[in-house]
């Protein structure tokens, strides 16, 4: 598989750095493949689009700064399909990490994910994985953020252009974009405040529960919110149409239920 299942003693202890330079923490990263174990950041625009495997890996608690630049991946055959194949995640977090920005993962299978083998079975007593994700923009990938059966915090992001642009058990997102995938948001669970998930062509949001708080779900090509219980909107949210999961009826929250 990738680097972090060959993972040597030297590699991951010279990524325990300090801050490499004034204002950024940790080891700056160089090269494709690169296994964080604690804090590391991006110096230059990182093109990892030829390589065999994850191009960042982060170890369980790592942070990933991007600093301003650019993380590509492999591109994947085809968005329009389940979040599964060969291809490779742009970075790979083992069970708990962060990713902040301000900086761009792009082209892969996911911009981030959590292997389900290694993630939850890993480390921390089976507790689940978690991964957040600060000021960050995800684009041209199959799922923008994988983390299914784990949860995902993501704050000012902006993900786009993707297949799926969160799949996940459980979401908690604020003050983000999520706009032009296929579905914008599929969860278990979604809570939402300060968002927009907008111009997705089939969901702008999938999944069981959802509660918005000054959220809008607009211009989704099937219904805004599909759900198989009912949403809950507070006054400053909008949706154009909702879809009861597994029945052809509405939920009468939206504006055009």
């Amino acid at each position: 598989m990738s680097a972090l299942r060959q993972c040597t003693l030297v590699v991951c202890t010279l990524l325990i750095g300090t801050a490499a330079h004034a204002g950024t923490q940790g080891t700056p990263i160089s090269a494709c493949g690169d296994v964080v174990a604690r804090h590391a950041h991006l110096t230059q625009d990182l093109e990892c689009s030829g390589y065999d495997g994850a191009a960042v890996q982060l170890l369980n608690r790592a942070t990933l700064d991007l600093n301003g630049f650019t993380v590509t991946g492999l591109a994947p055959t085809a968005k329009d399909r389940p979040p599964y194949g060969t291809e490779y995640e742009v970075v790979w977090c083992a069970q708990r990490c962060k990713v902040i920005g301000p900086g761009t993962l792009q082209s892969g299978l996911y911009g981030i994910s959590v292997s389900p083998a290694e993630g939850v079975h890993a480390t921390d007593n089976h507790r689940p994985g978690h991964v957040r994700v600060v000021d960050v923009d995800i684009t041209d990938t199959v799922a923008g953020i994988h983390m299914h059966g784990r949860r995902v915090t993501a704050v000012r992001a902006n993900i786009f252009a993707n297949g799926y642009g969160i799949w996940g058990d459980r979401a908690r997102v604020g003050e983000s974009d999520i706009a032009d995938n296929i579905v914008g948001v599929r969860a278990d669970r979604l809570a939402i405040r300060l968002s927009s998930v907008t111009n997705n062509s089939r969901y702008a949001v999938w999944g069981s529960a959802v509660r918005a708080k000054t959220s809008s779900f607009v211009g989704s090509g099937e219904a805004d919110i599909f759900t198989r219980r009912k949403p809950l909107l507070d006054s400053k949210s909008v949706c154009e149409r909702s879809l009861k999961d597994d029945d052809p009826f509405h939920w009468s929250v939206c504006a055009n239920d």
